[in-house]
């Protein structure tokens, strides 16, 4: 067991003889020193004459000797009157010195600057020490010098206490679009700008909005960034094609290509030879799942795959034997569900995150009942209509009962035989009709392709057609309206609803009833943000014509959005007028948008 002088100066001698072969440090530790909290200075130069002249600067030091076997990793604890001082001078390196049997010496250290120093003592404050987290004392000697000039700026800019900081989240939530920092020691021949800067610990700060304000440094303290690249190149497997693009991360000593939501491959930045390849299937959309599937079991399949020209081949093993023939068995289930969406015309993506057991029991009996086209044994007394949920897809289905007693499952929209929709008045109405505005906002298996086929085809029905035309047209507005972020379904409802309009004004045969339809067309270039300056001209021309009532010009008032025309228009209306404009689709859907 050696003594405590022993100790100390071996510790010293141990930090002092790595300081002293690095150029432009000069290290200066007295043994026996006494004066409080430090042991010594490191001296940084500008160049290797080390003159007074190129002198940087000097960081305070504290050497501490351990005996003990070496470990890779190591806490030590700190008297919180020292931890006190370092932050109200700007900052300290600690050094502890672990000694084992043979006297052979491993040095850890900790850079504390005043924001860490801030964050260790937070609520510790009456501690007599802190166990502060240490870490091996390694590097290239050019990486240790530019270390601790950059250490020694970070401690120029923090000193005084208390500091001002902000938090990671503070940065999200707030208003500031510069962030600063600084690293020293780049070398374009050695190594890319991304590699540098981010296998350094950096210190970050913020910009005030006052100029004359110093930097505000993050509250965490040292960090080390990550930055993500979106490449736009081909990655494909023997010839085809499976995605546009690929992110690349670069993080401490490793850069990490991620491909699709499925495969990431690392490497060490300074050896890229060593690979390791990590599949984990984690999309939540079908589609991108199924293609995700695709992709691995080619490249399960080849043992590699291509990013532009470039190869990258990929070990195999039983392990990934194995999980081709689970693979295998997963995408041909996914496949049956996409051909599934596709029969029912559904254009929303299956958002698998959503589905639960039961929903895929539900899937697997819509599967057997549609694509199958199986009869069924349901838990249903009678055929009829039914709304069935599958994870985040609804849709709106027929149950038809058979001579078996069984059930067959069709699909509302498209069903086995003709569907007669009579309306209360007697008359023969689309089958769209059912919808209402909900059923367009809520059912995900609608066929836009077929709505304007089924609402001309009344036509032969009776004269009532466009109104009924007009009714669905409508619909599908007010549903428009109610949408929220659903964007391939809102473009479905307003270009269908645009089809059905150009068809209402070359049916009809009124002139007024004509321009009532024309308006609508504008309603639904006014939606789509897409009027035109000829079409703005058109509707002013509408607006102070002797055409139309006062209603119709109160809607054309709306859509150029010209208050004083609508209120000299909406003025003249009778009561009864002001009551059915309100109640009007058309004022219902202008609100919706308002």
């Amino acid at each position: 067991m050696m003594n405590s002088n022993r100790i100390e100066s071996l510790a010293v001698n141990a930090v002092e003889d790595y300081f002293t072969k690095i150029e432009r440090i000069n290290p200066t530790i007295p043994v026996g020193d006494k004066e409080p909290s430090w042991d010594g200075f490191l001296y940084l130069y500008q160049d290797d004459s080390m003159k007074k002249e190129t002198l940087i600067g000097r960081i305070p030091i504290q050497v501490k000797g351990k005996q003990g076997e070496f470990v890779e990793s190591l806490s030590y604890p700190i008297k919180t009157s020292d931890l006190r001082n370092y932050m109200r001078e700007g900052g300290c390196i600690y050094f502890v010195v672990l000694i084992n049997d043979r006297q052979e010496r491993k040095i850890f250290h900790r850079m504390l600057i005043p924001v860490e120093l801030q964050n260790i003592l937070k609520g510790k404050e009456q501690q007599k020490s802190i166990n502060v987290k240490m870490k091996p004392l390694e590097g290239s000697d050019d990486d240790v010098y530019h270390c601790l000039v950059d250490f020694y700026r970070d401690m120029k800019k923090q000193t005084g206490s208390p500091i001002k900081t902000l938090s990671l989240k503070d940065l999200v939530d707030g208003n500031y679009d510069t962030f600063r920092f600084s690293l020293s020691g780049f070398d374009v021949s050695k190594e890319s700008l991304e590699s540098f800067i981010t296998r350094k610990a950096i210190c970050l700060y913020v910009k005030p909005m006052d100029a004359n304000a110093s930097d505000i440094p993050i509250q965490e303290g040292r960090c080390f960034l990550k930055l993500i690249q979106n490449v736009k190149q081909i990655v494909s497997v023997n010839g085809t094609d499976f995605y546009n693009s690929f992110e690349k991360t670069f993080e401490k000593n490793k850069v990490i290509l991620g491909i699709g939501h499925c495969l990431k491959v690392a490497f060490d930045s300074q050896n890229p030879i060593e690979i390791s390849v990590n599949i984990k299937l984690e999309a939540t959309e079908l589609k991108a799942m199924a293609q995700d599937i695709r992709f691995v079991l080619a490249v399960i399949e080849k043992k590699s795959f291509n990013i532009g020209d470039f190869q990258v081949d990929i070990p195999s093993d039983d392990e990934s034997q194995k999980l081709y023939v689970l693979l295998k068995g997963e995408y041909a289930r996914l496949q049956r569900v996409e051909i599934l969406l596709e029969r029912l015309h559904v254009i929303k993506g299956l958002d698998l995150s959503t589905m639960q057991k039961v929903d895929w029991e539900t899937m697997n009996i819509l599967m057997a009942g549609i694509l199958d086209e199986k009869e069924l044994a349901l838990n249903v007394k009678e055929s009829r209509l039914h709304n069935i949920k599958v994870g985040n897809l609804m849709f709106l289905l027929i149950v038809c009962q058979q001579k078996s007693g069984k059930f067959r499952i069709f699909d509302y929209f498209t069903p086995p035989s003709a569907l007669k929709l009579i309306s209360p008045e007697g008359y023969e109405a689309s089958k769209y009709a059912v919808l209402n505005v909900d059923g367009y906002v809520r059912y995900d298996n609608i066929d836009f392709s077929n709505i304007l086929p089924s609402i001309s085809a009344l036509k032969a029905k009776h004269e009532y057609f466009l109104d009924y035309a007009k009714y669905e047209v409508f619909n599908m507005l007010k549903a428009y309206c109610k949408l929220d972020g659903d964007k391939e379904k809102s473009a479905l409802l307003l270009n269908t609803s645009s089809g059905v309009i150009d068809w209402m004004i070359k049916e009809s045969k009124d002139a007024d009833e004509k321009l009532a339809y024309e308006c609508y067309a504008y309603l639904v270039k006014f939606l789509k943000n897409s009027l035109t300056e000829e079409d703005i001209a058109t509707l002013n021309g509408i607006l102070y014509s002797d055409k139309g009532d006062d209603s119709l010009k109160a809607n054309v008032a709306l859509l150029l959005k010209n208050k004083s025309a609508f209120d000299v228009f909406y003025s003249k209306m009778t009561k009864d007028e002001i009551e059915g404009f309100k109640k009007s689709p058309f004022c219902e859907i202008m609100e919706g948008k308002r």
